[in-house]
C-alpha cells in the first residue's frame, strides 16, 4: 500500500476543481475517493499520474462535470430521481391504459370508458405537471422556461378535451377547441419566435416550428364550429316552408265553391302564398 504525498493530493484537488466540480464537499469527497482507490490499487512502481489517468474515469460516463449537475439536482429537488421514476411509470401505464382503451371501445367491449379514464387522469393530472416540473429545471432562460409551461398547459387542456369528447361528456368541444387555438395561434408563433434568433437551435426551432403548425392546423380544421349546420338547418326550415304553402295553395284550390262574401279573401291569400313560394325559392337559389 502506498502513501499519497501533500503535492500529490493538490494535484488531484486542482484536477477536480478543473474539471466543474465547484461544490467543497464534493470535492473533499471526490478526493477522499480517489486516495483510497490509488492507494489501495496502485502498483509499487507505477507512476502516479499515468495510474490516476486510468481509474479518473471510473468516476463518470462523460466528463467529471456529471457530478457537479447531478448534486446540483439533488440539492435542487431531494426527491428528483422519485420525481423521474414515478414520470417514466406514469407515462407508460396512462399509454397503455389510452391504447387498451380506445382498443375496447373500437371493438364496443365493456370497460372501455373505464381505461381511458384512468388513461386520460394519469396523463393530464400526473405525467404532464411533472413533466413540466422537471423540464422547468432544465432549462436555463426564464423565457424558455415560461414558454415549455405554457406548452404544457395548453396540452393538458387539450388532452382533456379529448378525453370528455370520448366519454361523451359536456365542455368536450370547448376544451379541445380552446386548446387547440392555443396551441396553432399562441404557443407555435411564441415557441419560434423566442428561438428562432439562436444560431445554434434556428433550423431545429424551424423544423419543429413547422411541424407543430402544420400538424395543429389539420386537427384544427376538423372542428365544426357550427356554421355548416347554421346553413343546414336554415335550408330545412326553408324546404318544410316551401311544402307547407305549396299544401295551402293545392287546399285553396281544391274549394269547389267559395261563398261571394269571402271570395277576394281567398284569392288575396293565395296571391299572398304564391309570392311567398317565389321568395322562398330564390332564397334557395342563393
Amino acid at each position: 500500500m502506498r502513501n499519497i504525498s501533500d503535492d500529490e493530493l493538490d494535484f488531484i484537488l486542482n484536477d477536480i476543481k478543473a474539471n466543474g466540480v465547484v461544490i467543497e464537499d464534493l470535492q473533499n469527497n471526490l478526493l477522499d475517493h480517489i486516495c483510497c482507490v490509488i492507494e489501495n490499487e496502485i502498483p509499487l512502481n507505477e507512476d502516479f499520474y499515468k495510474f490516476y489517468k486510468q481509474i479518473l474515469p471510473r468516476f463518470f460516463k462523460k466528463e467529471l462535470k456529471e457530478l457537479q449537475v447531478e448534486t446540483e439536482k439533488l440539492l435542487t429537488f431531494k426527491n428528483y430521481y422519485a420525481m423521474r421514476n414515478t414520470l417514466k411509470i406514469t407515462g407508460i401505464v396512462s399509454a397503455l391504459f389510452t391504447i387498451l382503451g380506445a382498443s375496447l371501445k373500437v371493438l364496443h367491449y365493456p370497460g372501455a370508458g373505464i381505461f381511458i379514464q384512468l388513461g386520460g387522469i394519469l396523463f393530464s393530472l400526473v405525467f404532464l405537471p411533472l413533466m413540466i416540473v422537471l423540464k422547468f429545471k432544465d432549462e436555463e432562460k426564464k423565457v424558455d422556461k415560461f414558454v415549455l409551461s405554457l406548452g404544457f398547459l395548453i396540452a393538458m387542456i387539450s388532452f382533456i378535451g379529448v378525453l370528455f369528447k370520448l366519454m361523451h361528456w359536456p365542455w368536450a368541444s370547448v376544451l379541445m377547441i380552446s386548446g387547440i387555438s392555443a396551441f396553432v395561434f399562441a404557443y407555435v408563433p411564441l415557441y419560434y419566435f423566442t428561438r428562432v434568433r439562436r444560431e445554434e437551435i434556428r433550423f431545429n426551432t424551424t423544423i419543429n416550428s413547422v411541424l407543430m403548425m402544420a400538424c395543429g392546423g389539420l386537427i384544427f380544421a376538423m372542428f365544426n364550429l357550427g356554421y355548416g349546420q347554421k346553413i343546414t338547418n336554415e335550408e330545412h326550415s326553408l324546404t318544410k316552408l316551401k311544402e307547407s304553402s305549396e299544401h295551402l295553395i293545392d287546399e285553396i284550390n281544391s274549394f269547389d265553391t267559395i261563398s261571394t262574401v269571402n271570395k277576394n279573401q281567398f284569392v288575396k291569400l293565395k296571391q299572398e302564398l304564391y309570392e311567398f313560394k317565389v321568395e322562398i325559392q330564390k332564397t334557395n337559389k342563393k
